[in-house]
């Protein structure tokens, strides 16, 4: 076993590629738990690999070497069987991408959200995508545990490949290698790329006034102030429509100490989609290239000013039937551990790719046609007065007008959507928004007024408001 000296500037990940190991198999028989802190003149254990050979730095000249060590099993205890992964070669592919139906003319972007500044890690990691040719868009979700094959570095958690190709200065930084680990992982191109850290962030939440989210589920966590590291911040949200200011909408974007990591994603789009509601207000548009100037710094991106024009233009033009999202998530997802004791999700390969293909094939379909104008009234009877906030803001997103919310609290009340007037688009948009069973709509005919509206959703016990 070699002996190794922290100089200054070395990294956990510097040293495991000279010495051609493995960093998480480094960090486990040394005993760190925060790989992103060495300390200088601390003392290093490199253990014993197949091969003495160190690793090439990254180069454009393909090397045909594996540098993914063998790890000596552990006699102690049983280890689970190594699933049957692709070598991955430095700058060579890792395996055949999956042939998906991507649409010819689809525009992503690649959108990160970073954890530290000096080292961080993309813990946000989300494609958002626009079909011009049927003005349908999508938003899918990536989790930061993926176990992904990395060119030229073996296998990674996918949210360590940014600054990994930042720290090792590959060809190209963080956006380069990512596109490889995208294509060669999962077949999905994207365009362009935006990576904000947690201050730009909060700049850019409080830059456009806040953010209105629609919180479904309960939520407390006590976090670390993200301005001052000194003091905590307690987030406590019942079930409603809230608007959050930066700090805020930061903290419901990273909550993860009553959920789980596939729930902050679907928060994440959450938060995503108040801010797309707020740059969808026609006057957004011509406050985009001073917004840009402002907020330049808090981001790291390749989009210029008029992308971001074109991209706020595209805001404005698509319809919220025609947004589609996606969190990838169990069964598309298995936890395994990896044989020096990492914990990740492995995709189940078959079940992701027909389920990405459907997604894919829906961003071609021809647009959802336009709702019919209709009116909705909202009575709540459950004692949960801020349910009808939830209700209200799914209806208005199925493309309902809310002409009135009324509290009427009743025991045992059972929901309903009662249709008094034939809206078939906006009834099958407004079953699936709130999560309605065929035996919870009635066809009615409509009251005497001249004035009712056209639907009346009664809310009661069943009503689901929490979805995870």
């Amino acid at each position: 076993m070699t002996v190794y000296v922290v100089q200054p500037g070395d990294w956990l990940y510097d040293i495991a590629r000279r010495f051609n190991t493995d960093p998480e198999r480094l960090a486990q028989v040394n005993g760190i738990t925060d790989t992103d802190t060495l300390a200088v003149g601390q003392v290093l254990y490199i253990p014993a690999t197949p091969t003495a050979t160190p690793s090439p730095e990254p180069s454009a000249t393909p090397v045909p070497t594996p540098i993914v060590a063998t790890p000596e099993p552990k006699p102690t205890q049983e280890v689970a069987p190594t699933p049957t992964l692709p070598p991955v070669w430095p700058f060579g592919p890792s395996q055949e991408p999956p042939d998906l139906p991507v649409p010819p003319r689809l525009l992503t972007v690649l959108l990160l959200g970073a954890e530290g500044i000096t080292h961080w890690r993309t813990d946000s990691i989300m494609l958002a995508m626009y079909n011009p040719d049927t003005g349908r868009a999508g938003l899918l979700s990536l989790p930061r545990d993926l176990w992904v094959a990395v060119p030229g570095y073996g296998y990674r958690r996918l949210n360590e490949v940014d600054y990994l190709a930042e720290r090792t200065e590959y060809p190209g930084g963080g956006p380069a290698l990512l596109r490889r680990v995208f294509r060669e992982n999962f077949g999905l191109p994207f365009d362009h790329y935006v990576r904000v850290h947690f201050d730009g962030f909060i700049r850019t939440v409080d830059t456009l006034g806040g953010v209105e989210v629609v919180v479904d589920c309960p939520i407390e966590d006590i976090f670390p102030d993200p301005t001052d590291p000194t003091q905590t911040v307690h987030l406590a949200l019942e079930p409603g429509v809230v608007r959050l200011d930066g700090k805020l909408a930061l903290l419901y974007s990273r909550s993860r100490l009553s959920t789980t990591d596939f729930d902050r994603a679907r928060r994440q789009q959450q938060v995503l989609q108040g801010l797309w509601q707020q740059v969808r207000q026609p006057e957004m548009l011509s406050r985009v290239p001073q917004l840009y100037g402002s907020l330049r710094d808090a981001f790291v991106t390749d989009l210029s000013l008029e992308d971001v024009v074109r991209l706020a233009q595209v805001a404005l033009d698509v319809e919220p039937q025609n947004v589609d999202f996606l969190v990838v998530a169990p069964p598309l997802v298995e936890n395994w551990t990896t044989p020096e004791g990492g914990a990740v999700l492995l995709l189940r390969r078959e079940e992701f790719i027909a389920v990405l293909s459907a997604f894919l094939e829906g961003l071609a379909r021809p647009p959802e046609p336009a709702v019919e104008p209709t009116t909705l009234l909202v009575e709540n009877r459950t004692p949960y007065a801020t349910w009808a906030d939830v209700a209200k803001s799914r209806a208005e997103w199925a493309g309902a007008h809310v002409v009135d919310v009324v509290q009427a609290p009743a025991e045992g009340a059972q929901t309903r959507l009662l249709a008094y007037r034939e809206r078939p688009a906006t009834l099958s948009a407004l079953v699936e928004a709130l999560a309605l069973g065929p035996d919870q709509v009635e066809r009615q005919p409509p009251p005497q007024e001249t004035t009712s509206p056209d639907m009346r959703l009664i809310l009661g016990d069943d009503f689901v408001v929490c979805r995870r």
